[in-house]
């Protein structure tokens, strides 16, 4: 079995220290953004129908894991410094849940239709929202902290892979997009 490989590795430094690397294996994608300033790591991991997805923060030290293999959803958040730690598990089609700690004011939902994913990650104080979205082959996920103002899309359509980020304080701007042939 032969797999067509494509590699579109980019390291781009700029006042915030962002790199960000995007690799596709066939039904492989692999994507890392990684911020030395403000720390944030963010892996997205698919194989065949398994998706990984960690976020990880040290200064503020959130730890995010969202890991589907077929049709098990299961996703960690995890923070150290207010300690909190949340997972929810999908086995089947179509749960809606919500976690929701008014402490801290962290919210997350998760849901999961029929080839439709929708994730939502929403802090208040530190006012941090993801939002993951995929339709058929379509996947779309948002990540919005509004004090240092980072955002970052991941937009994938059938054989088109897209991801963007953006940091409005600094004004950083990257974006990768793949096409498979």
């Amino acid at each position: 079995m032969i797999l067509q490989i494509q590699y579109i590795p980019i390291l781009l430094p700029l006042q915030n220290q962002h790199s960000m690397t995007l690799l596709t294996r066939q039904n492989q994608h692999s994507m890392t953004l990684l911020t030395r300033q403000n720390q944030h790591s963010m892996t997205l991991l698919t194989r065949q129908n398994q998706h990984s997805m960690t976020l990880l923060t040290r200064q503020n030290q959130h730890s995010m894991t969202l890991l589907t293999r077929q049709n098990q959803h299961s996703m960690t958040l995890l923070t150290r410094q207010n300690q909190h730690s949340m997972t929810l598990l999908t086995r089947q089609n179509q749960h809606s849940m919500t976690l929701l700690t008014r402490q801290n004011q962290h919210s997350m939902t998760l849901l999961t239709l029929p080839n439709q994913y929708s994730m939502t990650l929403l802090t208040l104080p530190n006012q941090h929202s993801m939002t993951l979205l995929t339709l058929p082959n379509q996947h779309s996920m948002t990540l919005l902290t509004l004090p240092n103002q980072h955002s970052m899309t991941l937009l994938i359509l059938p054989n088109q892979h897209s991801m963007t980020p953006l940091t409005l304080q600094n004004q950083h701007g990257m974006k990768i997009l793949t096409l498979q042939n």
